[in-house]
C-alpha cells in the first residue's frame, strides 16, 4: 500500500513503483495518502480489504497507528512495514511490531 506522497522518491519508486517489478499490485491509499484522515481511521480495515503485504510509512504515521484501534479488522496478511524519512526509535520500533 502507499500512502506517501508520489512526489516524493518512496512514494514512487520504492512503494509506488518497485513492486511491479515482481509482478505485485500497489494500493495507491487516495490523492492525499497518509494525510487524509479518512484514511488513516480505516487503514486497518484497508489492510484487511485488500489483504496488503507491506505499506511504507514515516515514524509520525506509526505513532498515529498505534492509536487507532484494529477493530476486528483481519491484518494478518500484513507481515512487512517499511519506514523512513526521519530516525525510527528502537522503542516506536518494538512498540508498533507488537501492535
Amino acid at each position: 500500500m502507499c500512502g506517501l506522497p508520489l512526489f516524493h522518491v518512496n512514494g514512487t519508486t520504492v512503494t509506488g513503483s518497485a513492486p511491479f517489478s515482481i509482478g505485485a499490485h500497489v494500493v495507491i491509499l487516495g490523492p492525499l495518502g497518509y494525510r487524509d484522515p479518512s484514511v488513516m481511521h480505516n487503514f486497518y480495515k484497508i489492510v484487511e480489504y485488500y489483504k496488503a503485504v507491506s505499506f511504507s510509512a514515516v515514524p509520525t504515521i506509526l505513532s498515529v497507528l498505534l492509536d487507532i484501534p484494529k477493530g476486528d479488522a483481519d491484518i494478518s496478511s500484513l507481515r512487512y512495514a517499511g519506514c523512513g524519512a526521519a530516525p525510527l526509535s528502537v522503542e516506536l520500533f518494538r512498540r508498533f511490531e507488537k501492535h
